[in-house]
């Protein structure tokens, strides 16, 4: 019953966000949040053992849909996390060196 509960706002979830990142991304973001809810769900109702490794992993699946949030291309069509430097020829990224 849960499933059938959680599955509508799942789904209209995913299309909404799919709208605005590709879909693999909005996929990821989708599966690692359910994993994380449900995880943490089962925890708190003390179905799963609340150890110090699964909070940890739980944070880094938080952490790596965060990640791909940041990584995904800017309007400009550059991420997020672009420093610029690659789209500089070599001379700019180094004026000191010698040729």
């Amino acid at each position: 019953m849960v499933l059938f509960i959680a599955l509508v706002p799942s789904m209209i979830g995913l299309s909404l966000t799919a709208e605005h990142i590709p879909i693999g991304v909005a996929y990821a973001v989708r599966a690692g949040t359910g994993v994380a809810l449900t995880v943490a769900c089962a925890m708190s109702t003390g179905g799963e053992a609340a150890s110090t490794l699964t909070v940890l992993f739980l944070i880094g699946i938080i952490g790596c849909i965060a990640g791909l949030e940041l990584s995904k291309p800017s309007p400009t069509g550059k991420n997020l996390c672009h420093s610029g430097t690659e789209d500089r020829p070599d001379s700019a990224a180094a004026p000191n060196r010698t040729p």
